[in-house]
């Protein structure tokens, strides 16, 4: 029956036709088969290449995001030492005694330290010894020789002759955390300004300079 059909369509012109036909079909089917696949096997490329760029661009941000951290503890570590520097200035600060004026002043925590240890009756003790010294010496110098004096002498003297002051002045600045001299450089001032009343030197107001002699403030 089959030969009795293929006979008839090769007899009716038809079946060349129709092969022709189905070979095109198939051809047809083939080429967008085969696109397909190359379309598919693109995109499964370009899948992978955005997967690798994807890993790529983590790694990239975790670096930075460990660079970032870095930097944040760089910056806690000197934020601390900017903070450790401004407590030690301003503890510089708050334990200076005198101020750098002219003359020199006691500042409040000076005056503090003055009435703890009574830096009048121990400068007032000590005058005397150097009342002699003074001479024709200037403000500055009489200054000088009793912060001298004060800080060296007076604390020799009283370690070998009086432990019980000498104890209340160390124990003193042990409490205060500073060096003794500090406080002795109070007893310095309150002697300089006994032994400047003594001799009659001129009292300048605080924050004037010290100028030369025979040269005021208001000289040009």
């Amino acid at each position: 029956m089959a030969n009795t059909f293929f006979i008839m369509l090769k007899d009716s012109g038809l079946g060349i036709a129709a092969i022709l036909g189905l070979g095109f079909i198939l051809w047809k089917v083939a080429r967008w088969t085969k696109g397909v696949d190359e379309s598919v096997t693109n995109t499964a490329k370009t899948i992978k290449r955005l997967e690798e760029n994807v890993q790529h661009l983590t790694v990239r941000v975790d670096t930075l995001h460990d660079r970032v951290n870095e930097l944040y503890a760089r910056m806690d570590k000197l934020s601390d030492r900017v903070d450790k520097l401004y407590r030690l200035f301003t503890t510089f600060l708050d334990q200076q005694v005198d101020r750098a004026t002219s003359p020199r002043s006691l500042t409040d925590y000076g005056e503090k330290l003055s009435q703890r240890i009574d830096a009048p009756s121990l400068a007032t003790r000590y005058t005397d010894r150097l009342r002699g010294k003074v001479g024709a010496m200037n403000a500055w110098q009489i200054q000088e020789l009793c912060f001298h004096h004060a800080q060296n002498e007076i604390m020799k003297d009283l370690q070998e002759n009086d432990a019980s002051l000498f104890d209340q002045i160390t124990m003193c600045a042990y409490e205060e955390g500073i060096e003794p001299t500090k406080i002795m450089r109070v007893v310095g001032i309150v002697m300089r300004d006994i032994l400047l009343k003594q001799t009659g030197q001129p009292s300048r107001p605080q924050g004037d300079p010290i100028l030369p002699e025979g040269h005021s403030a208001t000289s040009k």
